[in-house]
């Protein structure tokens, strides 16, 4: 009898559910049978296996109407109350399958978790709360579950296990769905003194100590305030809602107390300037009194510059809602990072070529004096002056020294100006006439390609300017003094460079504004070769213009192409065809340039992006130091590491040096 016992039913299912339809209607009746007997008879009746543990002894007494008789289902009810009567019970263990013992275990031995109790006699259900706490729950189900029932709490999820009879679990949910219902009352208190947010941590730390020294997994209490209307918003249990206005009212008569001085500490705020802006907002601010629509000079502010602090004088309302326009306006303000790149690519092309030629004649000969003289190449007419002066020829009566070396000396000169190939002589024909020539030719071509990346860091609404250049010395003025001596001069200093000035505003969807002023500026050269006055090129660009945050917009430009074509010639003569080119100097020149400037805003939020931001210029300029010096480390790195210690920083390790 140690062992359980098992025993089978005589048939399989099918051919027991057949039996059972074919017994439909036949009596049950047993009169002090063995309990064995009559489950070997259910078994067949039914088509259910059952295993029997070995206390399962007895003796029974079944008793059906003598018309009519039972079928297979009720047979199978009877049996169910005929084992709970001999203090049994049928516990599920698989499908048609089921375990028979005693009612005292039935507890561990009950059917599946979850099930409604139908085909089984005892089930489990896991039940969980919402508002009632468990161990409470638990305690009240005592009472009233089943002789060999049980109902235990689950503390960590807040749920009740139980195990019971299926009519009777059924029982014991619906007095828990009517147990587990909000006990809490909602209340809106308004406050007349007291600012609404210091009183809600204060009420919510107060609640959270209640709730710990009653052992309550989670606080009953929510306080929520409402700073628009200066009230808070209370949820708790009647019980404890009484308590909890009691303490509001205590604190808001506190601040009635409390609420002539305030000294507020700004995080991001300039407190001198909030301090201008809030005297504006206390001198409109409506009257409460009624008084009047406004009420000048209700409080007093000032400022304390080396603690950044605004201290306001004045009634509870008005400093109620001075500290709310201080909430709303002292945040951490945006940044936005304006990058510009200006390309400037130009082409300067010039073609030069001419002919000159002089010839003179004396006084014997009769030959008149003749000579062509053009602007692009040198001036023949000093060489052939002086030639006559030094000339056998020319009468002693006007031959003057030093006025032909003086025009030997200009002559030199002139040829020494020339550029290009030049290519001359000079020679004596007859008596005493001179003929000289020269053949200038000069090609120029010239090229730049200039990029510039000015970029500048701004807080949002606020101008900055970027300024990389140089001042150069312009004379606005000359005098001389007595003598032709003593030189007064006047200078002024104009910058020459690139200047980048933007006032940022960010919109709606990270749409920045931008002001922008755009000046690229260079020195061209003198005015003439002898000159000390110089030629400066400027190109600026003012305009406002909307651009997304990271996006690329072109502001302006200018593509520019100028061609020039110049000739000088000797009447009749140069238009001669193929000889005329002797009588001629001719000039050729294009300048081309292409002048683009695009912008583009970042917008800087927070450190992530500041940093982001700040490690790609950084390694930028790291890796054109490495390029060009060939070494592992740039000097850069050596420069940070002497001067703040950091050892090669970057944009993944910049938050762990910031907390060190």
């Amino acid at each position: 009898m140690g062992k359980l016992v098992v025993l089978l039913s005589v048939a399989i299912a099918f051919l027991g559910v057949a039996s059972a339809q074919e017994n439909c209607g036949e009596e049950l009746n047993y009169e002090d049978a063995d309990i064995r007997a009559v489950i070997d008879e259910i078994a067949v009746r039914t088509g259910r296996t059952f295993l029997l543990d070995p206390a399962v002894q007895g003796r029974v007494t079944v008793k059906s109407p003598p018309a009519g008789g039972i079928c297979a289902d009720e047979a199978w009810e009877l049996f169910q109350a005929m084992l709970r009567v001999n203090d049994f019970v049928a516990t599920p263990i698989g499908a048609g399958k089921f375990r028979i013992v005693p009612l005292q275990e039935a507890a561990r031995s009950a059917g599946p978790v979850g099930g409604d109790g139908r085909g089984s006699d005892l089930v489990t259900q896991i039940i969980r709360l919402r508002y009632v706490d468990a161990r409470e729950a638990a305690a009240n189900l005592a009472q009233i579950i089943g002789n060999n029932g049980v109902v235990s709490p689950v503390r960590s999820g807040n749920a009740v296990i139980l195990v019971d009879t299926a009519d009777n679990v059924i029982r014991l949910r619906r007095v828990l769905s009517e147990l587990d219902k909000d006990p809490t009352i909602f209340r809106t208190i308004t406050l007349e003194y007291a600012r609404a947010s210091d009183v809600a941590r204060v009420v919510t730390d107060l609640a959270r100590e209640i709730s710990e020294d009653q052992g309550a997994s989670k606080s009953t209490v929510s306080v929520v305030p409402v700073e628009a209307s200066n009230s808070l918003l209370v949820r708790a249990e009647p019980t404890l809602m009484r308590r909890i206005e009691s303490v509001i009212a205590e604190l808001d008569k506190f601040g009635e107390n409390t609420s002539d001085l305030t000294v507020v500490a700004l995080s991001h705020a300039d407190a001198e300037e909030m301090a201008v802006l809030l005297t504006e907002v206390a001198n409109s601010a409506p009257n409460p009194s009624g008084e009047g629509v406004t009420t000048r000079d209700r409080a007093t502010i000032s400022f304390h510059k080396p603690t950044n602090s605004i201290i306001i004088n004045g009634d509870a309302d008005i400093q109620r809602t001075l500290q709310n326009v201080i909430g709303e306006l002292d945040v951490r303000r945006p940044q936005v990072q304006v990058e510009a790149i200006i390309v400037d690519i130009s082409d300067n092309l010039a073609r030069d070529l001419g002919i000159q030629y002089f010839l003179t004649g004396n006084t014997d000969s009769g030959i008149p004096f003749s000579a062509t003289n053009f602007s692009s190449g040198p001036n023949l007419l000093p060489a052939a002056g002086a030639a006559l002066l030094n000339g056998e020829n020319f009468p002693s009566a006007f031959r003057d020294d030093t006025q032909a070396n003086l025009l030997a000396t200009q002559a030199l000169n002139s040829l020494l100006g020339v550029q290009g190939l030049a290519f001359g002589g000079g020679v004596e024909i007859g008596d005493g006439n001179i003929f000289g020539g020269i053949l200038t030719a000069l090609k120029t071509d010239s090229e730049s390609n200039i990029l510039s990346t000015p970029s500048v860091v701004t807080l949002n609404n606020q101008t900055a300017r970027l300024q990389v250049g140089q001042e150069i010395p312009i004379t606005t003025g000359e005098a001389l003094g007595d003598n032709l001596s003593n030189t007064f001069r006047t200078v002024n200093r104009e910058e020459v460079g690139v200047i980048l000035e933007v006032t940022p505003q960010i919109n709606d969807g990270d749409v920045v504004t931008l002001e922008i002023t755009q000046e690229i500026s260079s020195i061209a050269g003198p005015v003439i070769a002898s000159s000390s006055d110089l030629i400066t090129n400027k190109s600026i660009i003012t305009t406002t213009a909307l651009v997304d945050s990271g996006e690329i917009l072109v502001i302006g430009g200018l593509i520019d192409e100028q061609r020039n074509i110049s000739e000088e010639k000797v009447p009749l003569l140069g238009d001669i065809p193929g000889l005329g080119n002797l009588f001629k100097s001719s000039s050729r020149s294009r300048d081309q340039r292409n002048l683009m400037v695009f912008i583009r805003p970042t917008i800087i939020r927070d450190k992530e992006t500041a940093n982001a931001a700040t490690y790609k210029k950084l390694d930028y300029m790291r890796a054109r130091e490495i390029l060009r010096s060939g070494e592992p480390v740039a000097d850069i790195d050596r420069l940070i590491n002497q001067v703040t210690g950091i050892d090669r920083p970057d944009a993944t390790t910049a938050g762990s040096t910031d907390k060190e």
